[in-house]
C-alpha cells in the first residue's frame, strides 16, 4: 500500500465532508462523528413513532450513503433487513394505510413514491431484522391490509433497499465480502447516532406532507381522482368540463335516419 493509499484508508472525513458542512454531522468532543436527527423539508414519507424512536432511517441512510455508494459494498446489517412492501392503488388507500400503520407496533413508513425507478405512485414499508421476522410480518400485514383497506392491494416481502438491487444485482446473490468487516468495525468506533432526542414529526409538518400527497395525486398522469374525496369535490389543478355534442348528434341521426355525410357520385 502506498503512502497515499494509506492516507485514503484512514481518511474517514471524506465520507462525511458534505454533511459536516451542513452541520448534520459534527465532530464530537471525543473525536467521533456525531449525527443529529433532523426533519427534512419536502420529505414525502410519514413514519410511525416506533420507526422514529428506533431511528432506523438514520442508520439506513449512513449505510447506503457511505458503504454502498462510496465504498462499493452492502453493509452486513443490510443483508438482514427485510421489508414488507405495501402498494396502495389510490391516495385514499394511502391515507387508510397511514392510519393502519399508526395502530400497529411495527416500525413503518408510507408516502408518495418520487424515485423514478419505483413503478407505482404510493408505497408503505414495514421493517424487519430477519427473514423469519419478515415472513411473520408479511402474514400479519397482508391480512390486516386486505381486511381493513382492500383485497386488491399488493403486499410483498423484499430484502433491503431497491437501490442495492439496482447497483449490486438480485438480492439472493449478495455476498458479504471478507474485507468489509474491518471497515464496518472502524465505522462503529467513529460513528455516533444521536438517538437521545430523535426528530419527532410535529403535526403541522405531517399536515404539510399529507397535503402534498393529495397534490401529487391530482397532478399524476392520469390523475388519481380519489383525492376529490378529501377536497369536497374541488379540483386541485386546472380542470375543464367540455361541452360535448357527440351524443346529441347520434340522437339526431337516429331520429332522422339521414347520414351526417352524404357521398355524392355513387
Amino acid at each position: 500500500m502506498t503512502p497515499y493509499e494509506e492516507l485514503c484508508s484512514q481518511d474517514w472525513v471524506q465520507y462525511f465532508e458534505e454533511k459536516l458542512n451542513s452541520t448534520e454531522v459534527r465532530y464530537d468532543k471525543d473525536g467521533k462523528f456525531k449525527v443529529f436527527g433532523r426533519l427534512v423539508n419536502g420529505d414525502p414519507w410519514l413514519r410511525t413513532p416506533s420507526c422514529t424512536t428506533q431511528d432506523i432511517h438514520g442508520m439506513c441512510g449512513r449505510y447506503q450513503e457511505i458503504f454502498a455508494l462510496k465504498m462499493g459494498f452492502i453493509h452486513s446489517r443490510c443483508h438482514e433487513c427485510w421489508k414488507v412492501v405495501v402498494a396502495p392503488n389510490t391516495v385514499e388507500e394511502l391515507f387508510k394505510l397511514y392510519d393502519y400503520q399508526q395502530d400497529i407496533d411495527i416500525p413503518a413508513k408510507c408516502g408518495i413514491e418520487l424515485r423514478p425507478f419505483v413503478p407505482r405512485l404510493y408505497g408503505g414499508y414495514f421493517y424487519n431484522q430477519s427473514l423469519e421476522q419478515g415472513r411473520e410480518c408479511h402474514k400479519i400485514i397482508s391480512e390486516g391490509v386486505h381486511n381493513k383497506i382492500s383485497p386488491d392491494i399488493k403486499v410483498i416481502l423484499k430484502r433491503a433497499c431497491s437501490e442495492f438491487e439496482i447497483k449490486f444485482g438480485p438480492s439472493d446473490k449478495w455476498k458479504i465480502l471478507p474485507e468489509q468487516k474491518e471497515y464496518e468495525d472502524k465505522f462503529d468506533t467513529l460513528f455516533v447516532q444521536d438517538v437521545a432526542n430523535p426528530a419527532v414529526m410535529p403535526e403541522y409538518i405531517a399536515a404539510n406532507t399529507k397535503r402534498k400527497w393529495l397534490q401529487f395525486a391530482a397532478e399524476a398522469k392520469p390523475p388519481d381522482y380519489t383525492y376529490l374525496k378529501f377536497t369536497g369535490g374541488k379540483y386541485l389543478t386546472q380542470h375543464v368540463e367540455y361541452v360535448t355534442y357527440h351524443l346529441e348528434q347520434s340522437e339526431s341521426l337516429e331520429q332522422s335516419k339521414e347520414p351526417l355525410i352524404k357521398v355524392v357520385g355513387r
